[in-house]
């Protein structure tokens, strides 16, 4: 029998001209995010036979994941709201950054337009949550804001 192995088997890295997320039933847009990364992350068990010579008679899928990373450019109180984890329809002044609160889970989405062929390549993680750490940049140039899904 073999270990169960990582198989990374797609890395996507470009220039997402379009993120965003849905959130009860409301898609939210948040701006783009050049040079963003997605990475498709697959682990399987393989199962080996009894007869000589040992060949993989069996292969499970045992888990699989999807993340984005990369800087988004367009830093506004929504994806402020949306870094922080809070949920995207409160119509409050002020973000409790400290509060806690339950997580808020949405379906993220990002597109672009490859270069060559002008193909549209879309990735979509269904039950999506922040992992990055919240900061606030100051500057006063265009400046961005980190993003982890």
């Amino acid at each position: 029998m073999s270990q169960g192995t990582i198989d990374v088997n797609a890395l996507i890295i470009g220039d997402w001209s379009e993120v965003g997320y849905t959130y009860s039933a409301v898609d939210y847009y948040l701006g783009n995010v050049p040079e963003g990364n997605v990475q498709i992350g697959r682990e399987y068990y393989q199962h080996r036979g009894t007869q000589l010579p040992r060949l993989v008679d069996a292969v499970f899928l045992l888990s699989s994941s999807m993340s984005f990373s990369g800087n988004l450019e367009e830093v506004h109180e929504r994806n402020a709201r949306f870094a922080l984890g809070k949920d995207p329809s409160t119509l409050a002044d002020y973000i409790y950054v400290g509060g806690t609160e339950t997580p808020q889970y949405f379906t993220f989405w990002a597109r672009r337009w490859r270069p060559g062929d002008s193909a549209l390549v879309e990735a979509k993680i269904w039950k999506g949550l922040v992992v990055s750490e919240f900061q606030m940049p100051t500057g006063e140039e265009a400046i961005s804001m980190p993003l982890e899904i």
